[in-house]
């Protein structure tokens, strides 16, 4: 069996220079949505927030110069408006043997990260 998976963005949000942005989506080589929704993928909504998402998606871009897969939170981070939030959700499978999920919520200045086995342990406490 093959791991599918998919990650959206729940809440989008507003970067501080558009153009700067599409410049570092460019130069990372993560595509806007019209060119792809396999991996990570980015689209600029009507009212000029951001959406990230895509199948087989993650957080990371592979970067050519080190030829590894990097974290591209600190590169939204530094784009994001003032006051802004993200919301990141991500779920996966492998059949009915394996199901993965998780969600982030990144700020300018902080990002917390909670996965279906934290959210399990926690149910289950309270149960």
């Amino acid at each position: 069996m093959n791991f599918t998976s998919a990650m959206v963005t729940e809440q989008t949000f507003k970067v501080k220079d558009i153009t700067a942005f599409r410049i570092e989506m460019a130069r990372l080589r993560i595509p806007e949505l019209e060119v792809s929704l396999t991996e990570l993928s980015y689209s600029v909504e009507e009212d000029g927030k951001i959406w990230l998402g895509g199948y087989d998606a993650d957080l990371q871009y592979f970067n050519e110069e080190t030829q590894d897969y990097e974290d591209v939170v600190p590169i939204i981070q530094k784009h994001m408006a003032e006051g802004e939030a993200c919301v990141v959700q991500g779920a996966g499978s492998e059949g009915l043997r394996y199901v993965a999920g998780w969600v982030a919520v990144i700020t300018p200045t902080k990002v917390v990260t909670k996965n279906l086995n934290d959210v399990t342990k926690e149910l289950k406490a309270v149960a």
